[in-house]
């Protein structure tokens, strides 16, 4: 027999999303494939860097890893990717650094600490799922007072933050 599957053009696949379709073929419940646990958490910390291609700060991840690699203990890989569809140029920057050599090119699934350049950002792309549950997020919102954060953050948003126990933090530059 033939089995297609179909798969969006912006699908990014990973070991969790891959050993889902594997287990789609065998006729396995999808629900195993959340298990699949290919780098210890414990031993690895990654760290996920948003932001708009054109920002001031888009060459701040890849000075962040050099100086993470200045560290002779640790093993730091880099992965970054780029989107033109949203918002014009969005660049998706994966850190992870590691006592152990690690090789790991796919995206990010549960970062320690995300860093969102852009607030928009928040509404176009899913990526509080890509933070880890009681991970840090780091939100760039400049001028911004404490009664109007509410207003800036959409209820998915704010619901996210709240039930996976995410710690957010502002950076007014």
């Amino acid at each position: 027999p033939v089995i297609d599957v179909k798969y969006a053009r912006a699908e990014t696949f990973t070991p969790a999303s891959m050993a889902a379709i594997f287990y789609k073929l065998a006729g396995k419940a999808a629900d195993s494939a959340e298990s699949l646990e290919l780098l210890n958490a414990t031993q690895v910390e990654q760290y996920t860097f948003w932001g708009l291609e054109d920002s001031a700060a888009a060459t701040a991840p890849s000075a962040i890893s050099k100086l993470l690699s200045g560290h002779s203990a640790r093993n730091i890989t880099v992965n970054q990717t780029h989107d033109n569809f949203v918002q014009g140029g969005t660049v998706r920057t994966d850190i992870r650094s590691s006592k152990k050599s690690v090789e790991a090119f796919y995206p990010i699934e549960e970062a320690d600490v995300t860093f969102v350049g852009e607030e928009k950002l928040l509404k176009d792309i899913g990526l509080l799922k890509n933070v880890k549950a009681g991970g840090k997020l780091v939100l760039r919102l400049p001028g911004v007072k404490d009664e109007d954060l509410e207003k800036k953050l959409s209820v998915a948003a704010r619901n996210d933050i709240k039930f996976r126990t995410l710690q957010l933090f502002i950076l007014d530059p």
